[in-house]
């Protein structure tokens, strides 16, 4: 008689099929996220998905100043602002308000009105249209009368919009 070293099943039947559907559960999410990650551009800067949201160039482009602005109008124009405050606004200016907080950047967002949004793409409507723009390769600024100065920095391949205009580029470069 041969005595088995082994056990024939390692593991009793009521564990396996939970161990499976963690398997399964596992691989799903890696499928998930690997689909996602072969979805976004890889900018290289890590701003691919801020506050939730994955950027989306091809609906909002922002390879130069001129587009980034138009992107912005067209985003709050489609009442998302929870895209111009992800993706189109200065990350650094976002998160130094925030500090990465998703629930300060929901009431953010939902302090958002929709006069103050009116208000938003007619200044910056100015600056597309009749705007005097000095863009280096880092920063950009528009100035025009009856609006205030609007100024955007460059990050990898994208452009952001400054909340609050830098005074000229000698403090950008500090940045």
């Amino acid at each position: 008689m041969s005595q088995r070293i082994l056990p024939k099943r390692i593991l009793p039947k009521r564990i396996l099929p939970k161990r499976i559907l963690i398997v399964a559960v596992l691989v799903a999410e890696l499928v998930s996220v690997s689909a996602t990650f072969a979805a976004v551009p890889a900018d290289g800067n890590g701003l691919e998905q801020r506050y939730g949201m994955l950027v989306s160039e091809d609906i909002y482009p922002q390879a130069t100043p001129r587009e980034t602005i138009r992107s912005i109008i067209d985003a709050v124009e489609n009442a998302n602002a929870r895209y111009v405050l992800a993706h189109l606004v200065s990350p650094r200016h976002v998160d130094k308000r925030l500090g990465g907080d998703q629930r300060a950047f929901e009431k953010l967002v939902s302090g958002i009105s929709p006069s103050k949004s009116r208000q938003l793409t007619a200044r910056l409507e100015k600056h597309i249209a009749r705007g005097q723009w000095r863009i280096s390769s880092r920063i950009a600024s528009s100035e025009v009368d009856g609006a205030p100065r609007i100024t955007l920095e460059r990050v990898g391949k994208r452009w952001f919009m400054h909340n609050v205009p830098l005074a000229d580029e000698r403090l950008a470069a500090k940045r």
